[in-house]
């Protein structure tokens, strides 16, 4: 399973990489004489063309979608190599990050969605110090964390009035049918259904938790 690090414990050299890396990722100008992270003020501006993809990814999510709608099985090798690309290079001007943040489209909402989250998974998880092989879990965590979107009828899904009492109910249930449809893969993809299940947890304990008093 995925977890974080704490980031308190690390050696004061760490941390000092770690808030100058902040600066930059916030945009904000470095002070006079502060070295710089070769990995951060020295990487290069990014290509444009690494806009592409992000509707590579959108495309890939679309396809599993689908066929988990027909009920046919999906490949994970294809959202690796995309996901793998985009972990590849971090910069807080990435046109992948870029799309993510102006990609809000409800229409879209069933694809968009679970692409962004991976998106900008990947890139706490830089900035957070993940190593690249975690990255890339991280970021497929995220892209296929609602898969079980594919289970609730479109209808449903971009319905314009208020939903039903039984269609929220359904609605809800789709984590569980993320964290059914991952536990059927390979066994070393376990985290990715152990993600989605923490999803169902989490979801649980907002539906139960009472309310404060006004």
């Amino acid at each position: 399973m995925v977890q974080f690090r704490n980031i308190e414990n690390r050696p004061q050299a760490s941390k000092d990489a770690e808030a100058l890396k902040s600066g930059k990722l916030s945009f904000a100008r470095l002070p006079v004489g502060a070295s710089v992270n070769p990995d951060v003020g020295t990487t290069p501006i990014p290509n444009k063309l690494r806009k592409l993809l992000y509707d590579e990814l959108s495309g890939y999510m679309a396809e599993v979608i689908q066929k988990l709608r027909n009920r046919q099985k999906f490949s994970l090798e294809t959202g690796f190599q995309i996901i793998k690309k985009i972990a590849a290079f971090n910069h807080p001007q990435d046109p992948v990050l870029i799309m993510a943040l102006h990609r809000d489209d409800w229409r879209q909402y069933v694809i968009s969605h679970p692409v962004n989250v991976a998106v900008f998974a990947m890139k706490m998880a830089d900035h957070l110090g993940f190593e690249h092989r975690k990255q890339v879990e991280i970021g497929m965590a995220g892209l296929l964390h609602d898969v079980g979107m594919a289970a609730i009828p479109e209808k449903i899904l971009f319905k314009q009035g208020r939903l039903s009492s039984e269609e929220i109910k359904l609605f809800r249930q789709r984590p569980n049918f993320s964290s059914n449809i991952l536990r059927t893969l390979d066994k070393k993809y376990v985290y990715l259904a152990e993600c989605a299940a923490q999803v169902v947890s989490m979801m649980t304990t907002l539906e139960t938790k009472p309310a404060r008093p006004s």
